[in-house]
């Protein structure tokens, strides 16, 4: 039997570690309040495009950290977006860290790309926490979809199309900030298109030390896709399939731009599984319902795109549940134009099966039919009157 004496010494050292947890809790809320406050709050709006951010702070240290992202207008006209990463934790990386983000809003009003990162260069040499910090830095045209970037020592940036394609951004490439290789910057252009995602985030949502840097960048790209073009849950869905519950050592920053299309775009991507087949159909029926198409016509396509996408599943992936499948419609000059891709390997049926009857029907609704590959994926192609009567 316990004594009173143990019985109040084992009282007061479980009280003693309650009040250690209850402080370590509180003083990592402080360090992630200050993290918080370090970036700037909520982003800006801007005109045709939408933008949204995440923010997953390491939980190996009650230390604040030095990853940051902005986004901010220009006086031209453009969209800058900045993801950076300061080297360390702890106050002087933060310091840094607030330092760096001033400097870049300011210079970039009146520099390149390629031009802010030399004078970048200049200033951390008066700021020595910052070297060797990198960053990644985007100017967007919105109206012409036009690209302008450089990257200091940073992960690339990824692009998402709303048909589930996606590219890393792998030129205007040079060393951290600071360093003796990085004094010769380049920049690079490319375009982004309506409907297409850019994903800027910082080296602890794909570095792991059990697995190479294309593993992590290869996951990305996986999770990127699975998520509409525009859904503002995108940066946070990335950071819950890369980083999850799991703890990581360093902070992650996650910042998206998608450049919404002129004209209506439906855009829904699924794990090639028939019970995902239901959802498709509903997805696709409202965006029918509120774009106006008739109610002939709306059924006729809700067909034709089910059975399109359960060919993609069952003989693309053998209802695998793990590729693929995306589907993406306009509305354009009152006509429905309709793609479902996937990246399966198809095999011929035997010749004994009774098969084909999903393509006879979907020639029967719509108006015209291919079936093409592009890029290692088979692309069903569909186009029809958006009102009028059903052709079957």
């Amino acid at each position: 039997m316990i004594s009173r004496a143990a019985a109040r010494e084992i009282a007061a050292r479980a009280a003693l570690a309650l009040d250690n947890a209850l402080l370590y809790e509180r003083e990592r809320d402080v360090s992630h309040t200050l993290q918080l406050g370090l970036l700037g709050g909520a982003l800006p709006t801007f005109e045709r495009v939408v933008v949204a951010s995440a923010y997953r702070p390491g939980s190996a240290s009650l230390e604040v950290g030095g990853d940051w992202y902005d986004a901010f207008h220009l006086e031209n006209g453009a969209i800058a977006l900045v993801v950076g990463d300061v080297v360390g934790h702890g106050l002087e990386a933060a310091v840094a860290m607030g330092q760096l983000r001033g400097a870049v809003s300011a210079l970039a009003q009146s520099s390149s790309p390629a031009v802010l990162l030399e004078r970048l260069d200049t200033f951390v040499e008066t700021v020595p926490s910052a070297a060797t910090a990198t960053l990644a830095y985007v100017e967007l045209d919105s109206d012409t979809g036009a690209v302008h970037y450089a990257c200091a020592g940073h992960p690339p940036p990824l692009v998402v199309s709303p048909d589930g394609r996606t590219r890393f951004l792998w030129d205007g490439r040079s060393a951290p900030l600071g360093s003796i290789l990085g004094r010769d910057r380049d920049g690079a252009e490319d375009r982004l298109a309506e409907g297409e995602t850019l994903v800027l985030y910082t080296d602890g949502l794909v570095e792991r030390r059990t697995a190479g840097i294309d593993a992590g960048l290869e996951r990305l790209a996986e999770a990127a896709r699975r998520r509409p073009s525009g859904d503002p849950r995108l940066a946070d869905e990335i950071c819950d399939a890369l980083v999850g519950a799991e703890a990581q050592e360093d902070d992650v920053c996650v910042l998206t731009l998608c450049r919404m299309p002129s004209v209506p775009m439906f855009s829904h991507a699924f794990p090639a599984s028939p019970t995902q087949l239901a959802g498709l159909r509903e997805q696709l029926r409202v965006w029918l319902e509120d774009n106006d198409v008739s109610e002939d016509v709306e059924r006729g396509v809700v067909l034709a795109v089910s059975e399109a996408a359960a060919n993609a599943v069952e003989h693309g992936y053998g209802c695998d549940g793990a590729g693929l499948v995306t589907v993406v419609a306009h509305r354009l000059d009152g006509h429905l134009e309709i793609s479902v891709r996937d990246e399966g390997v198809w095999q011929e049926p035997a010749s004994d099966t009774d098969r084909g009857r999903g393509l006879d029907i979907i020639r029967a609704i719509v108006e015209q039919f291919s079936i093409g590959h592009e890029e290692g994926a088979t692309v069903l192609r569909m186009r029809t009157a958006a009102n009028g009567s059903a052709r079957a």
